[in-house]
């Protein structure tokens, strides 16, 4: 957690250790400059763009894989060894893709998996909703979507059903 130099808040998001602003105040300072990375208009034109070419990328790409197969059975094996990976430890795999969707919703926090064995443990390994044993999930009480932070305060353990009927809503105490 770092202070913005710009509008004094503390928070993890900032865009490297370089620059001083966070990212809310980098944006405005680059609208207010006119140097918008991607306008609409930008991003339309490469849309069509694409639309219009999108055989020939198609067939860019096929000759590049077909010119550089040692990439690209590094890359089948890295998609193995992942998936490997990921079908031994769906504990691991769940809590990674909670970080990533917190880090891209920008909410920050960050959960350890030690943290969340102790909140399992403080649950029983059950769901905090109905106390079914099955299917534990990472429940957020107050959903990512909705600005909720990816902390241990946050979370409870829930059983899939519990959670999917729940959605995006918050939780009712």
């Amino acid at each position: 957690m770092k202070t913005c130099s710009k509008c004094g808040v503390t928070t993890d998001a900032f865009y490297d250790g370089k620059r001083q602003p966070c990212k809310e105040c980098w944006k405005a300072i680059q609208r207010a400059k006119g140097n918008t990375s991607r306008t609409d208009a930008r991003r339309a034109y490469e849309r069509a763009w694409y639309a219009k070419h999108h055989e020939k990328v198609i067939a860019k790409v096929r000759r590049w894989q077909a010119s550089n197969p040692a990439t690209e059975e590094r890359r089948k094996r890295h998609n193995v060894v992942g998936a490997k990976w990921s079908s031994r430890n769906p504990a691991a795999r769940a809590l990674n893709e909670q970080r990533r969707r917190a880090r891209i919703a920008g909410v920050g926090g960050n959960v350890t998996r030690e943290e969340w064995r102790a909140i399992l443990e403080r649950h029983d390994h059950k769901c905090a909703y109905c106390g079914s044993p099955n299917d534990i999930t990472m429940d957020h009480v107050i959903p990512i979507s909705r600005g909720g932070r990816h902390v241990a305060e946050n979370l409870v353990p829930a059983c899939r059903p519990c959670n999917s009927r729940k959605g995006a809503r918050c939780l009712e105490v």
